[in-house]
């Protein structure tokens, strides 16, 4: 596959749905997320699986607050902003 970043940030978001799913006391759990997660780390290119499972990693050490830092807020709305 080759992402665009419209991809990354899909990705990127249901990324952060399936760690907030995998807390201790989620607030909301999303089954769903956690399939689509694994399935598509199944038929990604070794460089993507890395890639996505870093920004799992990332999101996973992270406060809320912290996590929050990463969004950024334009006219157009939320826009969430992956690092490689």
């Amino acid at each position: 596959m080759n992402l665009s970043d419209v991809s990354q940030t899909a990705i990127l978001t249901l990324v952060c749905r399936v760690v907030a799913s995998e807390k201790k006391n989620p607030v909301f759990f999303d089954p769903m997320a956690v399939l689509c997660l694994e399935r598509l780390i199944s038929v990604s290119s070794v460089e993507e699986k890395k890639l996505i499972i870093k920004w799992k990693k990332m999101y996973e050490g992270m406060q809320a607050r912290d996590a929050r830092a990463r969004i950024g807020i334009y006219s157009i709305g939320w826009i969430l902003t992956p690092r490689h």
